[in-house]
C-alpha cells in the first residue's frame, strides 16, 4: 500500500488529526507494564501475555500497533522487543515518560479508556457509540466521515480495478451511499442500490439525490445479518467486515453468499494488516483502525485471514489489488 496519492502536507496533517490513537496505545502499554515486563528481553506474545495476564491475541494486536509507531521491534521468529524509544516507557527509565503516558491517556484524554481491559479480555468497550440510536446530528456527522472515507477508497480503487464490467451494484451496509455514489459518478452505465438499516434512509436518499443519482439508485431498508437481496452482479462492501468479529463477519458474508448468483462478484474494500508490521505511515493507518475497532468488537485482518474468512462463507478470494491509498480491493467469487 502506498501513501503517494496525497500531498505530503495532507498526509502529515491527517496523521496529526488522528493522533488520539497513539496516546491510548502508549498508555495501554504503560498501564499493562509491557515495557517493564519486556525490559531488555524479546518475548513471544503468548509468553508476554502470561506475564501481563492479558488475552494473547489482543496483546499481539497491541504489540503490532506499538511496532508501527516505533516503540517495539517485531523479530523474525515472532518475538517482540523494545526499541530505544520504547525503553523510555519503562517505569525505571531515566528521563522516561511512563507517568506522562498514564496521565495523558487517562486524565487528559479518556477516549480509549477501555483499551487495557479490551486487551486483557479480548472483549469490547462498554461505551462505544450506538449509531442506530444516535441523534440525527451525530448520525449525520458519522455518515459524513464515512462518505469522505468512501470517496478516498473508491477513487483509488477505480484506478486499479475495472468496475465497468458490472451492471448492478449493491452497496451492502453502505450508510448514505458514499461508495456507491463514487462508482455511479465514474461509470455512467452502472446502476445500484444501498442496503442499510432504516435509520439511514432519510440521509441516504437526500445524499444520493443531491449527488444527481436519484434515477439510478435506491435505498433499501434491511439488515444484512438477516438477508441480502438478490439480482446484483456486484456486491460491494467498503469498511464493513472490519466492524465485526469473525463470527459476525461470517454471518454477513453468509447472507451475501445466499443472494449471490454464480457469475456475480463480491468486492471488499478494506485496509489489510501488513505482515510484517513496520514503522511506516501506511502501516500506522491500518493498525490505528485495528485499535479503534477493538472498542466495537471488530478487527482489521491480514490477507490470509480474509481469505480464510471468505472461504468459510462460500467465497474464493481471487484478485487482491493494492491501491494508491491504504485500501485494498479484494475480489471474491461464490464457490
Amino acid at each position: 500500500m502506498s501513501d503517494s496519492a496525497a500531498p505530503a502536507p495532507v498526509l502529515r496533517l491527517t496523521e496529526l488529526i488522528e493522533g488520539y490513537w497513539t496516546t491510548q496505545v502508549i498508555r495501554a502499554a504503560a498501564q499493562l507494564r509491557l515495557p517493564d515486563l519486556l525490559g531488555s528481553e524479546s518475548l513471544r506474545p503468548v509468553d508476554l501475555a502470561q506475564r501481563a495476564l492479558c488475552h494473547a491475541g489482543s496483546l499481539n494486536r497491541l504489540l503490532r500497533a506499538l511496532t508501527s509507531i516505533g516503540l517495539c521491534e517485531a523479530l523474525k521468529d515472532g518475538r517482540y522487543a523494545l526499541t530505544a524509544l520504547g525503553a523510555l516507557l519503562r517505569s525505571d527509565a531515566a528521563g522516561g515518560k511512563h507517568a506522562r503516558a498514564l496521565f495523558a491517556g487517562s486524565t487528559l484524554y479518556r477516549a480509549f479508556e477501555s483499551l487495557p481491559d479490551m486487551v486483557r479480555t479480548g472483549g469490547r468497550a462498554a461505551v462505544p457509540a450506538d449509531f442506530e440510536k444516535s441523534s440525527p446530528e451525530k448520525l449525520a456527522i458519522f455518515q459524513a466521515a464515512m462518505i469522505e472515507s468512501s470517496r478516498e477508497a473508491v477513487s483509488s480503487a477505480v484506478l486499479v480495478y475495472d468496475f465497468s464490467v458490472f451492471k448492478r451494484v449493491l452497496d451492502v451496509g453502505g450508510g448514505f451511499g458514499g461508495a456507491l455514489a463514487g462508482l455511479l459518478q465514474r461509470f455512467g452505465d452502472l446502476t445500484g442500490d444501498v442496503l442499510d438499516l432504516p435509520h439511514a434512509r432519510q440521509g441516504a436518499e437526500a445524499f444520493l439525490a443531491g449527488s444527481g443519482l436519484g434515477s439510478r439508485t435506491r435505498f433499501l431498508a434491511g439488515d444484512f445479518f438477516a438477508a441480502v437481496p438478490q439480482g446484483y452482479d456486484c456486491y460491494l462492501m467498503k469498511f464493513i467486515l472490519h466492524d465485526w468479529d469473525d463470527a459476525q463477519a461470517a454471518a454477513i458474508l453468509g447472507s451475501v453468499r445466499s443472494a449471490a448468483a454464480p457469475g456475480s462478484r463480491l468486492i471488499v474494500l478494506e485496509r489489510l494488516v501488513p505482515d510484517p508490521v513496520a514503522d511506516l505511515p501506511a502501516h500506522r493507518a491500518v493498525l490505528q483502525a485495528d485499535m479503534a475497532m477493538m472498542a466495537w468488537g471488530g478487527q482489521a485482518r491480514t490477507e490470509r485471514e480474509y481469505r480464510e474468512l471468505l472461504r468459510r462463507a462460500g467465497f474464493e478470494l481471487g484478485r487482491v489489488v493494492p491501491t494508491a491509498s491504504t485500501f485494498t480491493v479484494l475480489e471474491a467469487a461464490p464457490t
